[in-house]
């Protein structure tokens, strides 16, 4: 697989021109599915969503419910799973001196937020059950999410083929410290954190794009990128992207 280095962002919604490349795809729904595809899929992807949520907005309580399903269970698991092989292949391609990375999101990645979820969750004007981000910072800052133990594994696997583990997280800089207190209580390894600026207002596939872009330049592959929200895939810079399932909330 080659690295899509596509400069488009998602707020200007300019992917819908792209052409999808040649390689394989395993695609399914928008609505939280698992699914393995290409970063120019992903742009595809995060369009679409975009569009399907001003008329159809994500329901807390009903994605709460769907989180403890079998169903939910089984494609986060293959999602992992498809990860675990995309980083395999990119293994057997390697060049000589070729460093690879592995880059994730957080937040409903690797660490489980719905102990706060389903305690704070809060009704709107339009009748749909949302999250109460503004407490978000309170619940972040004790650093008690429990941690989603097969992208644990998964990262851990990684780490162990000597492929460097980077988190890209939405979170604010400000939230650094229980971010990182958060990741040792639940044993999880990583080669570099990187945060949103404290402030910054940045569509997310934007802000973490950039990120991808800088790991890139420091001479890393990424062979592999995963996360719960097609923002966090979408705007190029990884040979694989893996979305799991969350149809708690949705993040552009």
């Amino acid at each position: 697989m080659q690295t899509n280095n596509l400069k488009a962002s998602l707020p200007l919604y300019l992917s819908l021109s792209l052409i999808l490349s040649s390689l394989s795809i395993t695609f399914a729904s928008t609505n939280g599915a698992a699914h393995s595809f290409t970063s120019q899929k992903a742009d595809e992807m995060a369009l679409s969503q975009a569009l399907e949520m001003k008329t159809t907005p994500m329901d807390l309580e009903m994605g709460l419910a769907y989180s403890k399903t079998e169903a939910c269970k089984q494609e986060f698991e293959a999602a992992v799973a498809d990860g675990k092989r995309a980083i395999d292949e990119a293994l057997k391609t390697a060049k000589h001196g070729q460093a690879f990375a592995v880059v994730s999101d957080i937040d409903e990645t690797v660490l489980d937020n719905r102990q706060y979820l389903e305690d704070k969750a809060k009704k709107v004007t339009t009748g749909q059950s949302d999250v109460d981000w503004g407490k978000f910072e309170n619940w972040a800052i004790e650093a008690r999410a429990k941690p989603l133990e097969p992208t644990v594994r998964l990262l851990a696997y990684a780490r162990s083929k000597k492929v460097a583990v980077f988190f890209v997280t939405g979170r604010m800089e400000k939230l650094r410290k229980p971010t990182i207190e958060n990741l040792l209580r639940a044993d999880i390894a990583y080669d570099g954190l990187y945060l949103r600026p404290d402030g910054d207002k940045r569509h997310a596939s934007e802000y973490k794009s950039q990120v991808r872009k800088s790991i890139e330049d420091m001479g890393f592959t990424i062979a592999l990128n995963i996360g719960d929200q097609c923002s966090d895939l979408s705007g190029g810079h990884a040979m694989d992207c893996e979305k799991l399932p969350n149809r708690m909330y949705y993040i552009p």
